[in-house]
């Protein structure tokens, strides 16, 4: 039915008498997977002043599609439409295979319109049924969150990237452990480069010891007999070499030193043995923790403070002396003459006497510049040692992707995977690793 706006625009239209009609398009589309129906809508409007007849007629297709089958319908072909009423035919296609399809419509009038017949086109395009829709929309969400995860990613690691890693804690070691950390450290502390505890290679060069003394033992040479009276035996003896102490006095020059006297008996022996006490000094170049790395810093400077020290207490020492030695020659009377012959040979020298306060006096300046000069110096030596510890990983690394790549594709190559990885978690637990990459950087520019 039409509306009253309608009524009113159609009875302005309908000025000349007889049969008008107007329709709202020359040709409809569809589309639909086949095997289902869809519909597309044509609106009829009479704006004549006579009621108008209808009758639809579908053109045949051409001889070559005679056999194509009806895809297209209409329910309502007969009927009539008053004045100034709106009607609507609604069109139907159902395909039954995927093409493009498309067929004529001419619709005829009783009372013919001046305009005659209209023909409409009808054209259907058929699909195949989407049947894989919901599995895009799986693999859709599924990179969208993807795509989500690595933007936030990216957010944190950017940063992360400007956060200061949190200080490691110390390692809970027992007390023979303490006892082994302390005697290392004191057996080692002039070694340069650095070189820090760790448990597992204190216990590799102490059982390192053991073997070499063992290979010591197993060939040295026995000894020759001499006949009395021979030339063997009035000739010098031939140098017995010293001593080896059973224990390990955990200074890495006692194993050095070992190694090599079993190189003079016994090369191969001593070459067997040589490789894991590089291992062990590799390990022993990276500190398990940041705090060894700064102790260790810190008892450097605290060492040669002490050296400082002591020279000069000396030097105050001297100068002391000489003082009270200076004001007793003055002290003594003008004619007294020092002794002389045996008397004066037999006579024991006196002790070193000076004033204490006055020591304490001449003493206490130099300490305090000491002192001043090394809490100056702190932090240029835990910087310029962390740079040394960066530098130790950065070369590690480097070796350990070169061992890596060497090996064959086919091939496990667990341990030196574990190498690289090892290297990166050094790197993380010390805090280093944007040292060591700056380092590395520098490096491949120059």
């Amino acid at each position: 039915m039409a509306l009253p706006s309608q009524d009113a625009a159609l009875s302005e239209k309908c000025t000349a008498q007889g049969p008008l009609m107007e329709l709202s398009s020359q040709r409809l589309l569809f589309e639909c997977a086949f095997g289902t129906t869809t519909s597309a809508v044509l609106t009829v409007t009479n704006t004549g002043s006579t009621a108008l007849y209808y009758r639809w007629e579908r053109i045949a297709p051409p001889p070559r599609h005679q056999d194509t089958p009806v895809l297209f319908h209409l329910p309502d072909q007969n009927g009539s439409v008053v004045p100034t009423a709106v009607h609507t035919f609604c069109f139907q296609f159902s395909p039954s295979a995927n093409g493009m399809f498309a067929e004529t419509w001419v619709l005829h009038t009783h009372p013919s319109t001046p305009q005659g017949p209209c023909s409409i086109t009808l054209r259907g395009a058929a699909v195949e049924a989407n049947t894989l829709g919901r599995n895009r929309r799986k693999v859709a969400a599924m990179l969208a969150d993807r795509e989500k995860t690595s933007k936030v990613s990216a957010a944190l690691e950017r940063v992360l990237a400007d956060v200061a890693p949190a200080p490691q804690a110390a390692p809970a070691w027992s007390l023979d452990q303490q006892q082994q950390e302390s005697a290392f450290n004191t057996a080692n502390a002039s070694l340069q480069p650095a070189v820090y505890y760790s448990p597992d290679a204190y216990q590799a060069l102490d059982a390192l010891y053991s073997n070499l003394l063992q290979a010591v033992a197993a060939s040295a040479p026995a000894p020759a007999e001499v006949k009395k009276g021979s030339k063997a035996a009035k000739a010098a003896p031939s140098p017995v070499p010293p001593a080896l102490s059973d224990n390990w006095d955990a200074a890495l020059d006692s194993v050095t030193g070992v190694l090599q006297q079993l190189s003079t008996q016994d090369a191969t022996a001593a070459g067997k043995l040589e490789q894991r006490l590089a291992d062990a000094k590799q390990a022993l170049l990276v500190p398990q923790h940041i705090q060894m790395l700064h102790r260790h810093a810190v008892r450097l400077l605290v060492q040669q403070a002490a050296d400082s020290i002591d020279t000069a207490a000396e030097s105050a020492k001297q100068a002391c002396i000489e003082k009270e030695q200076q004001r007793t020659a003055a002290a003594a009377p003008a004619g007294q003459a020092p002794k002389a012959g045996k008397a004066a040979a037999a006579a024991v020298p006196p002790l070193p006497v000076y004033n204490s306060e006055e020591f304490r006096h001449e003493l206490t300046a130099p300490v305090k510049q000491v002192l001043r000069n090394t809490l100056d110096h702190i932090s240029a030596a835990v910087q310029s040692e962390e740079q040394s510890v960066a530098s130790t990983l950065q070369q590690q690394l480097v070796q350990a992707q070169e061992r890596l790549q060497r090996r064959n594709a086919v091939q496990a190559a667990v341990q030196e995977a574990w190498d690289v990885f090892a290297v990166y978690r050094s790197e993380s637990l010390l805090g280093l690793s944007k040292g060591s990459h700056k380092s590395s950087n520098r490096t491949g520019t120059s």
